[in-house]
């Protein structure tokens, strides 16, 4: 029976991977620790210490500076600044006007 249930939750969880984007399948890699903590505090009444708070914390706040940059690139916005752009933009159109046929 343990061996059904894990085979079925891998085949879950790795379907459910390949649904979305590697962007928000490392953000719940990250999360993995966060929830095992928090289960295991809510279900088995274990004791999180200091380190544990401190560890979760530190997750949870290094995915928050993370995220943003995952929707601004949903979002199709470049992580380069405008100069940048416009530089390759201008490369690409010189490219486009002196190539020949």
């Amino acid at each position: 029976m343990a061996l059904i249930l894990t085979a079925l939750a891998y085949a879950l969880y790795y379907y459910g991977l390949s649904q979305c984007t590697a962007f928000a399948a490392s953000m719940v890699f990250f999360l993995k620790p966060v929830f095992a903590c928090f289960l295991s505090w809510l279900i088995l009444g274990e004791k999180m210490n200091a380190w544990t708070i401190a560890g979760t914390a530190l997750i949870i706040f290094s995915l928050s500076l993370t995220l943003p940059y995952g929707a601004r690139k949903k979002k199709g916005q470049s992580s380069e600044p405008p100069a940048a752009q416009t530089g390759k933009d201008n490369l690409a159109a010189q490219a486009a006007t002196t190539s020949e046929p």
